[in-house]
């Protein structure tokens, strides 16, 4: 897929948003790049999951109205975008990829806000927790779907990283590992699993009729992140003051 093409497009769209609503946000060439990396590391999971699991239902960028769990931000509606969803007859794998550059280093906890990341170009900076973000995806499904009873499984995948380079330590249940590990992992977490049953359609039904994805939705969806982001460092921004004038 002409990922670049892609992205033109959505991120055309976000700065006509931006011009016309005033919105004040900063759009830079490195998230363009970051999007065309998340997409072609999404397409490569999507790959070896379609391969190692053609048994199992596979949902793609999958997108849901979260309003009733989270709130507006200058007039957008909250949205979750899950990059894969894996259904099996034991569990739902619920699959967040991350596509950094091969040097690159990582390193944290479940608990952490943020990991610590570092590559050729970027000697100390930080990047969002994936782990703690995608569990977040994991509470939100089990919701809106109402999977109360079946076991749902949060998993990072890591393409193009050095092995060795991965230093995150996970709550039990939690999962981040490369690419090269996804089929081996998943064979093992079937078997701790495989007395649970999982009807596979009634599940895929379930989200499919929760999946909201469009072009627009995706451009909304982006926009609400960074207005999120903003909002958040605003209020950091304000306790950090509070707590300055306190003393």
């Amino acid at each position: 897929m002409d990922y670049i093409k892609s992205a033109t497009m959505i991120f055309g769209k976000i700065r006509n948003r931006v011009k016309e609503e005033k919105l004040k946000l900063r759009l830079t060439k490195k998230e363009v790049q970051q999007y065309i990396a998340g997409k072609e590391g999404e397409e490569l999971v999507s790959k070896v999951l379609k391969d190692s699991f053609p048994e199992m239902i596979l949902l793609d960028d999958v997108y849901m109205d979260v309003s009733d769990l989270w709130y507006e931000v200058n007039g957008y509606v909250p949205t979750m975008q899950i990059d894969h969803i894996l259904i099996s007859n034991h569990v739902i794998y619920v699959i967040e990829t991350k596509k950094y550059p091969r040097e690159a280093e990582v390193s944290g906890s479940s608990f952490s806000q943020t990991w610590t990341y570092k590559d050729s170009s970027i000697r100390h900076s930080s990047r969002y927790n994936a782990d703690r973000q995608n569990q977040k995806h994991v509470e939100n499904l089990k919701k809106l779907c109402e999977f109360e009873n079946i076991p749902i499984i949060s998993i990072v995948c890591l393409v193009n990283m050095n092995s060795e380079n991965i230093h995150v330590n996970t709550l039990y249940g939690r999962y981040v590992f490369m690419i090269e590990e996804l089929p081996i992992m998943i064979e093992a977490i079937e078997k701790k699993y495989s007395r649970n049953n999982v009807d596979k359609l009634f599940a895929k039904e379930k989200i499919q009729t929760k999946n909201i994805k469009s072009f627009d939705i995706e451009v909304e969806h982006i926009i609400y992140v960074k207005l999120l982001k903003r909002k958040v460092r605003e209020l950091r921004k304000g306790k950090r003051k509070r707590r300055k004038k306190s003393k």
